[in-house]
Protein backbone atom coordinates (compact mmCIF):
# COMPACT_ATOMS: atom_id res chain seq x y z
CA UNK A 1 0.00 0.00 0.00
CA UNK A 2 1.41 3.71 -0.85
CA UNK A 3 -0.03 6.71 1.32
CA UNK A 4 0.82 10.26 -0.67
CA UNK A 5 1.11 13.12 2.00
CA UNK A 6 1.30 16.68 0.27
CA UNK A 7 2.18 20.11 2.85
CA UNK A 8 4.27 21.94 4.49
CA UNK A 9 6.33 19.28 6.61
CA UNK A 10 6.91 15.69 6.02
CA UNK A 11 4.66 13.58 8.92
CA UNK A 12 5.97 10.29 7.90
CA UNK A 13 7.47 9.51 11.12
CA UNK A 14 4.65 10.50 12.92
CA UNK A 15 2.55 8.46 10.77
CA UNK A 16 3.88 4.55 12.15
CA UNK A 17 3.56 2.71 9.25
CA UNK A 18 3.28 -0.99 8.98
CA UNK A 19 6.41 -2.80 7.27
CA UNK A 20 3.98 -3.01 4.09
CA UNK A 21 3.11 0.23 3.63
CA UNK A 22 5.24 2.97 1.87
CA UNK A 23 4.50 6.61 2.64
CA UNK A 24 5.45 9.60 -0.20
CA UNK A 25 5.96 13.12 0.87
CA UNK A 26 5.62 16.27 -1.63
CA UNK A 27 6.27 20.02 -0.94
CA UNK A 28 3.72 22.11 -2.54
CA UNK A 29 5.94 23.53 -4.52
CA UNK A 30 7.27 20.19 -6.37
CA UNK A 31 3.69 19.16 -6.78
CA UNK A 32 3.53 19.46 -10.82
CA UNK A 33 7.18 17.74 -11.19
CA UNK A 34 5.69 14.90 -9.37
CA UNK A 35 2.90 14.77 -11.72
CA UNK A 36 5.25 15.18 -14.72
CA UNK A 37 7.07 12.19 -13.52
CA UNK A 38 3.97 10.07 -13.57
CA UNK A 39 2.86 11.51 -17.24
CA UNK A 40 6.35 10.97 -18.64
CA UNK A 41 6.34 7.15 -17.37
CA UNK A 42 4.00 5.10 -18.02
CA UNK A 43 4.90 1.84 -15.54
CA UNK A 44 4.70 4.24 -13.32
CA UNK A 45 1.29 4.34 -11.61
CA UNK A 46 -0.14 7.31 -9.34
CA UNK A 47 -1.62 3.85 -7.47
CA UNK A 48 -1.64 5.73 -3.78
CA UNK A 49 -4.51 4.19 -1.31
CA UNK A 50 -4.90 7.61 0.35
CA UNK A 51 -3.79 10.91 -0.19
CA UNK A 52 -3.31 13.69 3.04
CA UNK A 53 -3.57 17.26 2.45
CA UNK A 54 -1.45 18.63 5.62
CA UNK A 55 -1.22 22.50 4.52
CA UNK A 56 -3.49 24.92 2.57
CA UNK A 57 -2.97 25.10 -0.78
CA UNK A 58 -4.58 27.47 -3.98
CA UNK A 59 -6.65 26.47 -7.00
CA UNK A 60 -3.45 26.70 -9.47
CA UNK A 61 -0.93 24.35 -7.10
CA UNK A 62 -4.06 21.94 -6.70
CA UNK A 63 -5.35 21.83 -10.49
CA UNK A 64 -2.35 19.80 -11.72
CA UNK A 65 -3.63 16.64 -9.00
CA UNK A 66 -7.19 17.04 -10.39
CA UNK A 67 -6.69 14.21 -12.55
CA UNK A 68 -5.40 12.18 -10.19
CA UNK A 69 -7.72 11.87 -7.31
CA UNK A 70 -10.49 10.04 -6.45
CA UNK A 71 -13.64 10.31 -4.02
CA UNK A 72 -13.14 9.27 -0.50
CA UNK A 73 -9.02 8.63 -1.22
CA UNK A 74 -8.45 12.32 0.30
CA UNK A 75 -7.75 13.01 3.86
CA UNK A 76 -7.47 16.47 4.77
CA UNK A 77 -6.57 18.21 8.08
CA UNK A 78 -9.34 19.58 10.55
CA UNK A 79 -9.95 23.38 10.02
CA UNK A 80 -7.95 23.42 6.64
CA UNK A 81 -10.43 24.98 3.52
CA UNK A 82 -10.07 23.74 0.60
CA UNK A 83 -13.21 24.33 -1.08
CA UNK A 84 -12.79 22.40 -4.70
CA UNK A 85 -11.35 19.22 -2.58
CA UNK A 86 -14.49 19.42 -0.66
CA UNK A 87 -16.88 19.71 -3.41
CA UNK A 88 -14.96 17.09 -6.09
CA UNK A 89 -13.41 14.34 -3.75
CA UNK A 90 -15.55 14.09 -0.42
CA UNK A 91 -12.38 13.93 1.79
CA UNK A 92 -12.21 12.52 5.06
CA UNK A 93 -11.26 14.31 7.90
CA UNK A 94 -8.88 14.36 10.75
CA UNK A 95 -7.04 15.60 13.37
CA UNK A 96 -3.09 15.80 13.13
CA UNK A 97 -3.22 14.27 16.96
CA UNK A 98 -5.00 11.05 15.25
CA UNK A 99 -2.47 11.21 12.49
CA UNK A 100 -1.01 7.24 13.24
CA UNK A 101 -4.79 5.82 14.09
CA UNK A 102 -5.97 7.26 11.02
CA UNK A 103 -3.06 5.86 9.08
CA UNK A 104 -3.72 2.43 10.57
CA UNK A 105 -7.52 3.07 9.48
CA UNK A 106 -5.82 3.43 5.92
CA UNK A 107 -4.10 0.32 5.86
CA UNK A 108 -7.11 -1.82 7.46
CA UNK A 109 -9.71 -0.35 5.78
CA UNK A 110 -8.65 1.32 2.08
CA UNK A 111 -8.56 -2.48 0.34
CA UNK A 112 -8.83 -2.97 -3.17
CA UNK A 113 -11.42 -5.08 -3.91
CA UNK A 114 -15.40 -5.50 -2.72
CA UNK A 115 -16.56 -9.02 -1.92
CA UNK A 116 -20.29 -10.06 0.30
CA UNK A 117 -22.40 -12.62 -0.09
CA UNK A 118 -25.66 -13.89 1.43
CA UNK A 119 -26.45 -16.91 3.12
CA UNK A 120 -29.88 -18.03 2.19
CA UNK A 121 -31.91 -20.13 4.62
CA UNK A 122 -31.46 -23.38 2.50
CA UNK A 123 -28.07 -23.59 4.50
CA UNK A 124 -30.21 -23.65 7.85
CA UNK A 125 -30.03 -26.31 9.97
CA UNK A 126 -32.99 -26.10 12.54
CA UNK A 127 -32.82 -27.35 16.43
CA UNK A 128 -34.57 -30.30 16.20
CA UNK A 129 -36.11 -29.58 19.94
CA UNK A 130 -38.42 -26.90 18.05
CA UNK A 131 -41.72 -28.49 18.54
CA UNK A 132 -43.95 -25.53 16.43
CA UNK A 133 -44.86 -25.18 12.86
CA UNK A 134 -42.12 -24.51 9.91
CA UNK A 135 -42.96 -23.27 6.66
CA UNK A 136 -40.53 -22.91 3.46
CA UNK A 137 -41.49 -19.18 1.95
CA UNK A 138 -39.59 -19.67 -1.64
CA UNK A 139 -35.89 -20.39 -1.27
CA UNK A 140 -34.98 -16.88 0.93
CA UNK A 141 -37.35 -17.20 4.12
CA UNK A 142 -38.27 -19.60 6.45
CA UNK A 143 -41.45 -19.13 8.83
CA UNK A 144 -41.39 -20.32 12.27
CA UNK A 145 -44.28 -20.09 14.94
CA UNK A 146 -44.47 -21.59 18.22
CA UNK A 147 -42.94 -21.61 21.65
CA UNK A 148 -39.23 -20.93 21.61
CA UNK A 149 -38.91 -20.90 25.26
CA UNK A 150 -38.55 -18.91 28.30
CA UNK A 151 -34.62 -18.54 28.06
CA UNK A 152 -32.52 -18.09 24.92
CA UNK A 153 -31.79 -21.51 23.24
CA UNK A 154 -29.92 -22.15 20.05
CA UNK A 155 -32.51 -22.01 17.37
CA UNK A 156 -31.12 -22.23 13.79
CA UNK A 157 -27.40 -22.59 12.67
CA UNK A 158 -25.91 -22.02 9.39
CA UNK A 159 -24.02 -25.00 8.15
CA UNK A 160 -21.73 -23.29 6.16
CA UNK A 161 -18.63 -21.56 8.23
CA UNK A 162 -16.90 -18.22 6.65
CA UNK A 163 -13.23 -17.67 6.43
CA UNK A 164 -12.18 -15.02 8.46
CA UNK A 165 -8.10 -13.71 7.58
CA UNK A 166 -5.71 -11.47 9.35
CA UNK A 167 -6.23 -7.90 7.15
CA UNK A 168 -10.13 -7.75 7.00
CA UNK A 169 -13.17 -7.09 9.53
CA UNK A 170 -16.15 -9.02 8.59
CA UNK A 171 -19.70 -7.30 9.03
CA UNK A 172 -22.81 -9.01 9.16
CA UNK A 173 -26.55 -7.96 8.67
CA UNK A 174 -29.09 -11.21 9.27
CA UNK A 175 -32.70 -10.38 7.95
CA UNK A 176 -36.04 -11.20 9.80
CA UNK A 177 -39.42 -10.23 11.12
CA UNK A 178 -40.83 -11.92 14.09
CA UNK A 179 -43.62 -11.10 16.67
CA UNK A 180 -43.65 -8.48 19.53
CA UNK A 181 -42.93 -11.45 22.20
CA UNK A 182 -40.37 -13.03 20.24
CA UNK A 183 -36.76 -11.54 20.74
CA UNK A 184 -33.30 -13.27 19.24
CA UNK A 185 -29.82 -12.43 19.60
CA UNK A 186 -27.23 -13.46 16.84
CA UNK A 187 -23.77 -15.36 17.97
CA UNK A 188 -20.67 -15.49 16.24
CA UNK A 189 -18.21 -18.25 17.07
CA UNK A 190 -14.38 -17.19 15.67
CA UNK A 191 -11.98 -20.18 15.74
CA UNK A 192 -8.68 -19.49 14.86
CA UNK A 193 -6.44 -21.64 13.11
CA UNK A 194 -4.28 -22.14 16.51
CA UNK A 195 -7.55 -23.45 18.23
CA UNK A 196 -8.48 -19.85 20.09
CA UNK A 197 -12.32 -19.66 20.48
CA UNK A 198 -14.15 -16.28 21.07
CA UNK A 199 -17.85 -16.21 21.08
CA UNK A 200 -19.64 -12.33 20.62
CA UNK A 201 -23.22 -11.95 20.88
CA UNK A 202 -25.30 -9.42 19.43
CA UNK A 203 -29.08 -8.66 21.08
CA UNK A 204 -31.62 -7.06 18.85
CA UNK A 205 -30.39 -3.35 20.01
CA UNK A 206 -26.84 -4.14 18.18
CA UNK A 207 -28.80 -5.51 15.54
CA UNK A 208 -30.08 -2.23 14.36
CA UNK A 209 -27.01 -1.93 12.40
CA UNK A 210 -24.45 -4.27 10.91
CA UNK A 211 -22.34 -5.79 13.51
CA UNK A 212 -18.54 -6.06 12.76
CA UNK A 213 -16.45 -8.79 13.89
CA UNK A 214 -12.59 -7.65 14.03
CA UNK A 215 -10.20 -9.94 12.49
CA UNK A 216 -7.22 -10.53 14.54
CA UNK A 217 -5.80 -13.49 13.04
CA UNK A 218 -6.41 -16.24 10.45
CA UNK A 219 -9.87 -19.00 10.93
CA UNK A 220 -13.37 -19.42 10.39
CA UNK A 221 -16.62 -17.85 11.79
CA UNK A 222 -19.71 -19.92 12.51
CA UNK A 223 -22.99 -18.35 13.12
CA UNK A 224 -26.29 -19.19 15.24
CA UNK A 225 -29.61 -17.36 15.91
CA UNK A 226 -30.85 -17.96 19.09
CA UNK A 227 -34.70 -17.14 20.22
CA UNK A 228 -37.07 -16.89 23.20
CA UNK A 229 -40.62 -15.42 23.97
CA UNK A 230 -43.81 -17.36 21.68
CA UNK A 231 -44.98 -16.19 18.44
CA UNK A 232 -43.97 -16.08 15.34
CA UNK A 233 -40.50 -15.69 13.46
CA UNK A 234 -39.51 -15.14 9.78
CA UNK A 235 -35.82 -15.98 9.04
CA UNK A 236 -34.53 -14.29 5.52
CA UNK A 237 -31.24 -14.18 4.51
CA UNK A 238 -27.66 -13.08 6.60
CA UNK A 239 -26.14 -11.10 4.32
CA UNK A 240 -22.17 -10.76 4.82
CA UNK A 241 -18.86 -8.53 3.24
CA UNK A 242 -15.70 -7.12 3.70
CA UNK A 243 -16.05 -4.29 6.34
CA UNK A 244 -14.49 -0.92 5.90
CA UNK A 245 -15.62 0.60 8.96
CA UNK A 246 -16.96 3.78 9.05
CA UNK A 247 -15.31 4.30 5.25
CA UNK A 248 -18.18 3.05 3.44
CA UNK A 249 -20.30 -0.14 2.51
CA UNK A 250 -18.59 -2.05 -0.04
CA UNK A 251 -16.57 0.59 -1.68
CA UNK A 252 -14.77 3.49 -0.01
CA UNK A 253 -17.96 6.54 0.17
CA UNK A 254 -20.74 2.97 -0.36
CA UNK A 255 -23.89 4.09 1.72
CA UNK A 256 -26.68 1.44 2.77
CA UNK A 257 -30.11 1.82 3.75
CA UNK A 258 -32.52 -0.60 5.42
CA UNK A 259 -36.26 -0.86 5.90
CA UNK A 260 -38.77 -1.64 8.28
CA UNK A 261 -38.50 -5.25 6.99
CA UNK A 262 -34.22 -4.91 6.69
CA UNK A 263 -34.45 -4.72 3.44
CA UNK A 264 -31.24 -3.37 2.35
CA UNK A 265 -30.24 -0.98 -0.41
CA UNK A 266 -26.80 0.04 -1.14
CA UNK A 267 -26.14 3.25 -3.16
CA UNK A 268 -22.94 5.43 -4.00
CA UNK A 269 -22.15 8.99 -4.85
CA UNK A 270 -19.55 10.70 -7.03
CA UNK A 271 -19.71 14.73 -7.54
CA UNK A 272 -17.70 14.04 -10.86
CA UNK A 273 -17.11 17.19 -12.46
CA UNK A 274 -19.98 18.75 -10.54
CA UNK A 275 -21.83 19.85 -13.83
CA UNK A 276 -25.08 18.19 -15.63
CA UNK A 277 -26.14 15.31 -16.04
CA UNK A 278 -26.14 13.28 -13.21
CA UNK A 279 -25.87 10.05 -14.53
CA UNK A 280 -27.49 6.82 -12.43
CA UNK A 281 -26.74 3.34 -13.30
CA UNK A 282 -28.52 0.35 -11.27
CA UNK A 283 -26.82 -3.06 -11.26
CA UNK A 284 -28.08 -5.56 -12.90
CA UNK A 285 -28.08 -9.28 -11.18
CA UNK A 286 -25.40 -10.11 -9.15
CA UNK A 287 -24.86 -13.61 -7.34
CA UNK A 288 -21.89 -11.89 -5.04
CA UNK A 289 -22.89 -8.63 -3.07
CA UNK A 290 -21.53 -5.43 -4.75
CA UNK A 291 -21.45 -2.24 -6.66
CA UNK A 292 -20.83 -2.15 -10.57
CA UNK A 293 -20.46 -0.11 -13.22
CA UNK A 294 -18.09 2.25 -11.25
CA UNK A 295 -15.19 2.68 -14.02
CA UNK A 296 -17.98 2.81 -16.66
CA UNK A 297 -19.37 5.41 -15.19
CA UNK A 298 -16.28 7.36 -13.79
CA UNK A 299 -14.92 7.17 -17.15
CA UNK A 300 -18.07 9.49 -18.07
CA UNK A 301 -16.46 12.04 -15.79
CA UNK A 302 -20.02 13.28 -14.65
CA UNK A 303 -21.34 13.03 -11.16
CA UNK A 304 -23.01 9.69 -10.95
CA UNK A 305 -25.01 7.12 -8.33
CA UNK A 306 -24.65 3.34 -8.42
CA UNK A 307 -27.29 1.21 -6.90
CA UNK A 308 -27.18 -2.25 -5.96
CA UNK A 309 -29.84 -4.22 -4.40
CA UNK A 310 -28.54 -7.20 -2.30
CA UNK A 311 -31.81 -8.75 -1.45
CA UNK A 312 -32.81 -12.75 -2.56
CA UNK A 313 -30.67 -14.38 -4.71
CA UNK A 314 -28.64 -11.74 -6.96
CA UNK A 315 -31.56 -8.75 -6.40
CA UNK A 316 -34.95 -8.16 -6.07
CA UNK A 317 -35.24 -5.80 -9.39
CA UNK A 318 -35.34 -2.77 -6.72
CA UNK A 319 -38.92 -2.90 -6.03
CA UNK A 320 -40.28 -3.31 -2.31
CA UNK A 321 -41.84 -1.79 0.19
CA UNK A 322 -43.28 1.42 0.07
CA UNK A 323 -40.34 2.89 2.39
CA UNK A 324 -37.45 1.26 0.08
CA UNK A 325 -39.41 2.49 -2.96
CA UNK A 326 -39.61 6.07 -1.41
CA UNK A 327 -35.73 6.12 -0.58
CA UNK A 328 -34.47 5.50 -3.54
CA UNK A 329 -36.87 8.22 -5.05
CA UNK A 330 -35.37 10.47 -1.60
CA UNK A 331 -31.53 9.72 -2.84
CA UNK A 332 -32.49 10.48 -6.25
CA UNK A 333 -34.27 14.01 -5.58
CA UNK A 334 -31.83 14.87 -2.64
CA UNK A 335 -28.41 14.41 -4.94
CA UNK A 336 -30.07 16.82 -8.04
CA UNK A 337 -30.64 19.10 -5.17
CA UNK A 338 -27.38 18.95 -3.52
CA UNK A 339 -26.03 19.40 -6.99
CA UNK A 340 -28.03 22.09 -8.10
CA UNK A 341 -29.74 20.47 -11.14
CA UNK A 342 -33.09 19.53 -12.33
CA UNK A 343 -34.84 16.52 -12.86
CA UNK A 344 -34.23 17.13 -16.35
CA UNK A 345 -30.34 17.01 -15.71
CA UNK A 346 -31.04 13.26 -14.57
CA UNK A 347 -30.46 10.07 -17.12
CA UNK A 348 -30.72 6.56 -15.22
CA UNK A 349 -30.17 3.73 -16.79
CA UNK A 350 -29.16 -0.14 -16.33
CA UNK A 351 -28.72 -3.76 -17.91
CA UNK A 352 -31.23 -6.81 -17.08
CA UNK A 353 -32.42 -7.03 -14.41
CA UNK A 354 -31.16 -2.84 -13.51
CA UNK A 355 -33.69 -1.72 -16.19
CA UNK A 356 -36.50 -2.45 -14.41
CA UNK A 357 -34.63 -0.14 -11.59
CA UNK A 358 -33.93 2.58 -14.44
CA UNK A 359 -37.48 2.45 -15.90
CA UNK A 360 -39.40 2.41 -12.78
CA UNK A 361 -37.95 5.15 -10.78
CA UNK A 362 -37.66 7.30 -14.34
CA UNK A 363 -41.61 7.01 -14.25
CA UNK A 364 -41.53 8.32 -10.52
CA UNK A 365 -38.94 11.25 -11.38
CA UNK A 366 -39.28 12.16 -15.07
CA UNK A 367 -35.55 12.11 -15.92
CA UNK A 368 -34.23 13.46 -19.25
CA UNK A 369 -33.83 10.10 -20.59
CA UNK A 370 -33.67 6.00 -19.15
CA UNK A 371 -30.77 4.44 -21.13
CA UNK A 372 -31.25 0.76 -21.17
CA UNK A 373 -30.18 -2.77 -22.53
CA UNK A 374 -31.96 -5.95 -22.07
CA UNK A 375 -35.39 -4.28 -20.32
CA UNK A 376 -37.14 -6.42 -18.21
CA UNK A 377 -40.62 -5.31 -17.22
CA UNK A 378 -43.10 -8.22 -17.18
CA UNK A 379 -42.20 -9.60 -14.15
CA UNK A 380 -44.69 -11.93 -13.46
CA UNK A 381 -43.70 -13.60 -17.27
CA UNK A 382 -40.29 -14.01 -15.82
CA UNK A 383 -41.50 -16.10 -13.65
CA UNK A 384 -43.83 -17.85 -15.38
CA UNK A 385 -41.03 -18.84 -17.88
CA UNK A 386 -38.66 -20.19 -15.76
CA UNK A 387 -40.83 -23.52 -15.84
CA UNK A 388 -41.70 -22.99 -19.73
CA UNK A 389 -38.81 -21.57 -21.22
CA UNK A 390 -35.20 -21.69 -19.08
CA UNK A 391 -36.13 -24.98 -17.02
CA UNK A 392 -35.70 -23.24 -13.05
CA UNK A 393 -32.57 -21.41 -14.79
CA UNK A 394 -33.69 -17.87 -12.78
CA UNK A 395 -35.26 -19.32 -9.35
CA UNK A 396 -35.25 -15.98 -8.07
CA UNK A 397 -38.08 -14.80 -10.57
CA UNK A 398 -40.43 -17.46 -8.17
CA UNK A 399 -39.18 -15.75 -5.28
CA UNK A 400 -39.73 -12.43 -6.55
CA UNK A 401 -43.67 -13.29 -7.74
CA UNK A 402 -43.65 -14.56 -3.75
CA UNK A 403 -42.42 -11.67 -2.13
CA UNK A 404 -44.09 -9.02 -4.06
CA UNK A 405 -47.40 -11.02 -4.36
CA UNK A 406 -47.26 -12.90 -2.02
CA UNK A 407 -48.22 -15.96 -4.18
CA UNK A 408 -46.87 -18.26 -6.96
CA UNK A 409 -49.61 -18.37 -8.90
CA UNK A 410 -50.63 -17.31 -12.88
CA UNK A 411 -52.99 -14.99 -11.50
CA UNK A 412 -50.62 -13.49 -9.65
CA UNK A 413 -47.94 -12.99 -12.42
CA UNK A 414 -50.44 -11.33 -14.41
CA UNK A 415 -51.27 -8.84 -11.65
CA UNK A 416 -47.42 -8.63 -11.02
CA UNK A 417 -47.56 -7.42 -15.01
CA UNK A 418 -50.01 -5.21 -14.52
CA UNK A 419 -49.06 -3.26 -11.47
CA UNK A 420 -45.79 -2.68 -13.25
CA UNK A 421 -47.45 -1.76 -16.49
CA UNK A 422 -49.47 0.42 -15.19
CA UNK A 423 -47.37 2.03 -13.15
CA UNK A 424 -45.34 3.27 -16.13
CA UNK A 425 -48.45 3.70 -18.24
CA UNK A 426 -49.42 6.81 -15.27
CA UNK A 427 -45.75 8.20 -15.62
CA UNK A 428 -43.53 10.89 -15.57
CA UNK A 429 -42.00 9.82 -18.91
CA UNK A 430 -44.09 12.18 -21.52
CA UNK A 431 -41.05 14.04 -21.86
CA UNK A 432 -37.89 11.82 -21.93
CA UNK A 433 -36.29 10.40 -24.24
CA UNK A 434 -35.59 6.05 -23.96
CA UNK A 435 -33.03 4.33 -25.44
CA UNK A 436 -33.99 0.62 -25.54
CA UNK A 437 -31.54 -2.48 -26.50
CA UNK A 438 -33.89 -5.54 -26.65
CA UNK A 439 -33.62 -9.34 -27.76
CA UNK A 440 -36.02 -10.26 -30.09
CA UNK A 441 -36.30 -13.59 -28.56
CA UNK A 442 -35.80 -12.55 -24.72
CA UNK A 443 -36.85 -15.75 -23.06
CA UNK A 444 -37.32 -13.85 -19.63
CA UNK A 445 -39.48 -11.05 -21.32
CA UNK A 446 -40.03 -11.31 -24.96
CA UNK A 447 -42.82 -8.53 -24.60
CA UNK A 448 -41.21 -5.76 -23.00
CA UNK A 449 -39.82 -3.53 -25.68
CA UNK A 450 -43.84 -3.73 -27.58
CA UNK A 451 -45.29 -3.11 -24.14
CA UNK A 452 -42.94 -0.11 -23.27
CA UNK A 453 -43.82 2.16 -26.77
CA UNK A 454 -47.80 0.53 -26.51
CA UNK A 455 -48.35 1.78 -23.25
CA UNK A 456 -45.35 4.79 -21.92
CA UNK A 457 -46.64 8.24 -22.46
CA UNK A 458 -46.04 9.82 -25.89
CA UNK A 459 -45.90 14.06 -25.79
CA UNK A 460 -42.53 15.21 -26.90
CA UNK A 461 -40.68 12.18 -25.68
CA UNK A 462 -39.05 9.70 -28.24
CA UNK A 463 -38.42 6.51 -27.88
CA UNK A 464 -35.32 4.97 -29.85
CA UNK A 465 -35.25 1.11 -30.19
CA UNK A 466 -32.51 -1.44 -31.82
CA UNK A 467 -33.81 -5.33 -31.69
CA UNK A 468 -30.65 -7.94 -31.91
CA UNK A 469 -31.73 -11.62 -32.18
CA UNK A 470 -31.24 -14.10 -29.76
CA UNK A 471 -32.43 -15.06 -26.48
CA UNK A 472 -31.76 -13.07 -22.43
CA UNK A 473 -28.09 -13.57 -22.11
CA UNK A 474 -26.87 -13.63 -25.77
CA UNK A 475 -25.21 -10.64 -27.59
CA UNK A 476 -23.90 -8.92 -24.02
CA UNK A 477 -21.34 -7.43 -25.64
CA UNK A 478 -23.21 -5.89 -28.33
CA UNK A 479 -25.96 -4.45 -26.28
CA UNK A 480 -22.68 -2.62 -24.19
CA UNK A 481 -21.55 -1.05 -27.26
CA UNK A 482 -24.67 0.25 -28.25
CA UNK A 483 -25.46 1.39 -24.81
CA UNK A 484 -22.36 2.81 -24.37
CA UNK A 485 -23.07 4.67 -27.85
CA UNK A 486 -26.60 6.02 -26.93
CA UNK A 487 -24.88 7.58 -23.53
CA UNK A 488 -21.96 9.46 -25.48
CA UNK A 489 -24.82 11.04 -27.43
CA UNK A 490 -26.34 11.87 -24.05
CA UNK A 491 -23.98 13.68 -23.00
CA UNK A 492 -22.98 15.21 -26.10
CA UNK A 493 -26.14 16.93 -25.99
CA UNK A 494 -25.53 18.23 -23.01
CA UNK A 495 -22.74 19.84 -23.80
CA UNK A 496 -24.23 21.20 -27.18
CA UNK A 497 -27.10 22.86 -24.96
CA UNK A 498 -24.45 24.08 -22.52
CA UNK A 499 -22.94 25.75 -25.94
CA UNK A 500 -25.68 27.08 -27.05
CA UNK A 501 -26.15 28.88 -23.23
CA UNK A 502 -23.00 30.08 -24.08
Amino acid sequence: MKILQIGNENLGLQAQLSADTEWKYCELTKITELIAFYADNEDEKFDFAAVFFTSYLSEEQLAPLKKYLSAYRVFVVEGLKIPELEQKYCPWHFKLADLAQTVKDVEKNFFKRQYGENIAVEQISLNQSFTGEKTYLGRHKLKLVGNFGKEFTPLVFWRRNLDINAENDLEFWPVYQKSANVAVKLVIKVITGAGELKQYEFDEHALQRPVIIKSEQKGYVSLSLWAKGKGDLELGNINWRLSRNQYGTLILGGQRYADAERDELFYYFEPGDLTPPLNVYFAGYQQRTGFEGYFMMKRMGKPFILFADPRLEGGSFYLGSQQYEQQIQFILKTTLEKLGFKPEDLILSGLSMGTTGALYYGSKVGPTAVIVGKPLVNLGTIAQNNMLHRANEFDTSLDLLLKLRKEVSSEQAKALNAQMLATLKDSKLAQSQLALAYMREDDYDDQAFHDLVEVLPSDEGKIIGHGYTGRHNDESSKIVRWYLQQYEASLQQFEDDEDERI
